[in-house]
């Protein structure tokens, strides 16, 4: 999910769930914008939640095109790590949580 191959992705291997996470560490603080994920369409979770350190981050979510979903902070916010989590899964019950691209802003 960050090689910039559309053609791989990163799965979870079972149906999606409530709470099931996704964690990045980026190594270092950034001043983190936005957070954009790529799927088909059928994988994507209809609501997320973003913590940002371990800490709940205010953000609106936004579907630009089917299988994109922004996650959009209210501010930019200086963060090491962020867990991205299901709050709705998808429709289709048994969809696993799947994302090939996941990319960001950062200043």
């Amino acid at each position: 999910m960050l090689d910039g191959d559309q053609n791989t992705r990163w799965a979870s291997g079972q149906s999606q769930i409530a709470e099931q996470w996704l964690e990045l560490e980026f190594g270092r603080v950034e001043l983190l914008e936005l957070l954009e994920l790529r799927t088909a369409a059928g994988d994507m979770p209809r609501a997320l939640e973003l913590e940002l350190d371990g800490a709940p981050a205010s953000q609106t979510s936004s579907m630009a095109v089917p299988g994109v979903l922004r996650l959009e902070l209210e501010q930019p916010t200086a963060a090491s790590s962020a867990r991205i989590a299901i709050v709705t899964p998808a429709a289709n019950a048994l969809a696993w949580w799947s994302v090939t691209e996941l990319g960001g802003l950062c200043r």
